[in-house]
């Protein structure tokens, strides 16, 4: 099969993995690679010391529990939740 028996999208596909692989462009494409992932590791290495200097003092270091986030939930939800609605629950495939 010849590249231009190729769809249009496995055209992209195939590019695409290339591009991935640093096969595309070769040295340029991997060093510019590189440096993007050096770039995302240093954004998320930015992101906790900007919360670690700002995380409000004496807070606990513990989650807060569920308590209050299922105190929250709509209760239409909830009785969605407790009663299927459908085939399976005319076929009595689900209980409630």
């Amino acid at each position: 099969m010849d590249w231009s028996d190729y769809a249009l999208l496995a055209k992209a596909t195939t590019l695409g993995i290339a591009h991935h692989e640093a096969d595309l462009f070769g040295p340029a494409n991997r060093i510019g690679l590189t440096l993007l992932a050096l770039a995302l590791i240093a954004l998320v290495l930015a992101g906790y010391r900007m919360w670690w200097l700002r995380r409000p003092a004496g807070a606990p270091d513990t989650r807060p529990t569920m308590g209050p986030l299922l105190r929250t939930v709509p209760l239409p939800l909830v009785a969605r939740l407790r009663r299927p609605r459908g085939a399976a629950a005319r076929a009595g495939g689900a209980p409630s």
